[in-house]
């Protein structure tokens, strides 16, 4: 898979507090999103242009048999039928379902390299009244058990929405560049192009904190806790819990006793 992978040392998951973050936490589970869910109508929606249809039906064996797969056709049919596969192929990118068929069997977890940006907080982390998940960062050297470790991917921004050849497209074009006005997020994804979307196992030793928004309930405060402190003693692990505050005299907010955070004038 083409991509940039993200080699920080940790990564992080903005979350609202609920059923999801539970079970992240209990059991060690987090979703892949598909993305006809996501909030920005571009992503995932690559352009492509059409000049070199033709040769990727006669001289790409992996798109061709992609094509092949995609118009339902037998591996006979493959071979006597390349000109009404380049002709089909045209009209599934002018329709989009050539798009609709790579968007379909892709389930996308969604991580960030920041602990502490204030937009995030507000858009993905409950307005400051949800939480984030800390992870460890570490790349297998088994590449199969790449969506286990939620091994990511950098994306990329741009002001003008690129447009490539089918022929030299990939999932770097596909799935990993969006708009700059989204730049804020920092984004880096953990795709999966098997399983598609879903609720899946991540392993349970990458987890290292749980932090609290600081307008998080402090009425949950304890039920929280009890399900961490229940994890690490289940397990024999030590993740950390964490509550996010203001600084006083900026616009800034930090994670007191955090290794990264815990200083008001990090950064």
């Amino acid at each position: 898979m083409s991509g940039e992978i993200y080699n920080g040392g940790f990564k992080y998951k903005y979350m609202e507090y609920g059923v999801g973050a539970k079970c992240l936490i209990k059991d060690a589970t987090i979703k892949f999103t598909n993305p006809d869910e996501f909030n920005d109508p571009f992503d995932c929606l690559p352009s492509y242009s059409l000049n070199d249809a033709e040769e990727l039906v006669k001289k790409d064996k992996v798109s061709f048999k992609r094509a092949a797969d995609f118009l339902g056709y037998s591996p006979a049919e493959r071979i006597m039928k390349k000109k009404e596969m380049v002709a089909k192929v045209k009209a599934s990118v002018d329709q989009g379902d050539w798009v609709k068929s790579i968007r379909r069997n892709v389930g996308i977890c969604s991580l960030t390299p920041k602990a502490c940006n204030l937009l995030m907080w507000a858009h993905y982390g409950d307005n400051h009244r949800g939480v984030v998940a800390e992870f460890k960062n570490q790349i297998p050297n088994n590449l199969d058990l790449m969506q286990e470790y939620l091994c990511s991917f950098i994306v990329k921004y741009s002001k003008n929405k690129p447009i490539e050849e089918l022929l030299t497209s990939d999932y770097d074009h596909a799935l990993l560049i969006k708009g700059s006005d989204w730049e804020y997020e920092d984004e880096i994804r953990c795709l999966d192009i098997d399983r598609g979307a879903g609720i899946y196992s991540y392993r349970r030793d990458l987890l290292e904190s749980i932090i609290l928004g600081v307008k998080f309930d402090g009425n949950r405060v304890g039920e929280i806790k009890d399900i961490v402190d229940g994890v690490n003693e289940k397990y024999g692990l030590n993740v950390r819990l964490y509550r996010a505050k203001m600084v006083d005299d900026s616009y800034k907010i930090y994670i007191p006793g955090h290794p990264v955070y815990g200083d008001p004038a990090w950064g």
